[in-house]
């Protein structure tokens, strides 16, 4: 028979106590979710807010141009605050930001009266304003591609009026500061469906945010959108 020293006895001991401890305790040492939960093996991953500044990427060249950009030359324009799921990146705010904030790379106000762009043809679904949120703003609903766009913060009172057809690159606006905005820009939302007030903004409801819009940015990419001036007079 085998016979164990003290110093064996001791390891063996030794072993045996860790096993135990370490059954009694697995879950304990599982990682767990804000309520105790174990964590999801696969997380749904969050969009990736646009960090400040970053460039606009450019557009791949297509034969058949259905969509333009709101703005142009585009590569003229940086995205100032993109689309984001996980707050606001105004003051440490929670409220989630439903599009682009298109500004000119020279700064400032120079983009202030810059015109704006209907990225598709369309019908014009509202035009409206709030002192604070989206100042001038209009809606314009595109039938062939299932979505709203809206442009917000313009100059003035939009140039086209509700139940109004628009064309492709129909300039619909300029680029202003209205709604008690620091800098002059254009904000871009593309919207997934109608919302119940135009208006709308989702404020801190994230799951909202991810059900009514869409990251334009990407939107516009994969719809290979064109600069209006590369084939509009």
């Amino acid at each position: 028979m085998l016979k164990l020293d003290s110093v064996n006895k001791g390891v063996l001991v030794g072993i045996f106590a860790a096993t135990a401890f370490l059954l009694a305790n697995s879950r304990r040492l599982t990682p767990s979710g804000p309520k105790g939960g174990t964590f999801p093996v696969n997380p749904a991953p969050l969009p990736v807010p646009v960090p400040f500044p970053v460039p606009l990427p450019s557009p791949s060249p297509a034969d058949d141009c259905r969509v333009c950009f709101p703005v142009s030359p585009w590569g003229s324009y940086y995205s100032a605050t993109g689309f984001s799921a996980t707050g606001s990146q105004y003051g440490g705010r929670t409220d989630l930001h439903t599009g682009l904030d298109l500004n000119l790379k020279t700064g400032g106000d120079t983009d202030r009266g810059k015109p704006v762009y209907a990225v598709a043809a369309g019908v014009v679904a509202h035009v409206g304003y709030t002192a604070s949120g989206w100042g001038h703003f209009l809606v314009i609903f595109h039938p062939a591609l299932g979505v709203w766009t809206r442009y917000a913060h313009l100059d003035a009172r939009p140039a086209v009026s509700v139940g109004a057809a628009v064309r492709l690159g129909q300039i619909v606006g300029k680029i202003g500061k209205s709604g008690g905005q620091r800098y002059a820009h254009l904000h871009f939302d593309v919207l997934r469906r109608k919302p119940t007030s135009w208006a709308d903004w989702p404020g801190a409801d994230r799951d909202r945010l991810l059900r009514d819009y869409t990251d334009p940015l990407p939107w516009l990419l994969g719809v290979q959108a064109h600069d209006r001036s590369s084939y509009l007079a």
